[in-house]
């Protein structure tokens, strides 16, 4: 676009009387745009897998590991957990096996993978099946473990368990009639919010300076886990 056409388009705009063009501003890492997003939602995964084949495994034991996948179902794939070695003959559930942040934005893909160990203690892939956060959250679901030569020889369930959301409580303060003798005209107040458990002291808040006489602060927000425990008890 030569300079004849840019003035052309700044001369109309300004006829129109349009805003300014101006590039979009970047968000750091770190921002405070980005340091005040809430609280994400946590989602807690059981597992039970069922070992429908035992004689497909000649080790009679074997080893879940779980991936995920940070673009598309097409991996790449990154090793997130694993289990410690299972045997065949029973059925395993892993309670609370995996906890992750749910998003709504984007689609959240994992790959489920048995191994077994061969002769030579090296694991060897059995089955892998994939499948997205969102299959998960619709309800229990069952997938089906598949060999390399079309055999079923495992299937597993999960399910999911949505964690209790913290809510946030907005407060604000105010000091009136300071006595002088404690707080002289000059003083920089400020306020500090603590949570005290078992004679240990937390802070949880450290207000601004103000110096004036009639003290008010800008509100403020605290997690309600945090100002009452977990359990909801002070």
């Amino acid at each position: 676009m030569n300079m004849v056409r840019i003035r052309h388009i700044m001369e109309m705009r300004r006829a129109c009387k349009a805003p300014p063009l101006l590039p979009p501003k970047l968000r750091k890492e770190g921002s405070e745009s980005t340091d005040r997003r809430g609280p994400k939602d946590v989602i807690d995964l059981t597992f039970r897998v069922n070992t429908l084949a035992p004689e497909r495994y000649p080790s009679s034991s074997f080893y879940l590991h779980l991936y995920e996948s940070q673009d598309s179902s097409e991996g790449p794939w990154n090793l997130i957990t694993e289990t410690d070695r299972l045997g065949t003959n029973d059925t395993a559930v892993l309670e609370d096996f995996l906890a992750i942040e749910f998003s709504f934005e984007r689609l959240q893909w994992f790959k489920m993978e048995i191994s077994e160990l061969s002769e030579n203690g090296v694991k060897v892939f059995k089955a892998s099946e994939i499948f997205s956060i969102a299959q998960i959250c619709a309800g229990p679901i069952i997938f089906p473990m598949v060999d390399q030569s079309g055999y079923r020889v495992s299937e597993v369930e999960i399910w999911s368990q949505l964690r209790d959301r913290t809510q946030p409580i907005v407060m604000q303060l105010e000091a009136k009639n300071l006595s002088t003798k404690l707080v002289s005209s000059n003083s920089n107040v400020y306020i500090e919010v603590f949570r005290v458990d078992e004679d240990q002291k937390r802070m949880l808040y450290r207000s601004e300076v103000a110096k004036q006489t009639k003290l008010t602060w800008r509100s403020f927000t605290v997690q309600s886990d945090d100002l009452y425990g977990t359990d909801g008890m002070e």
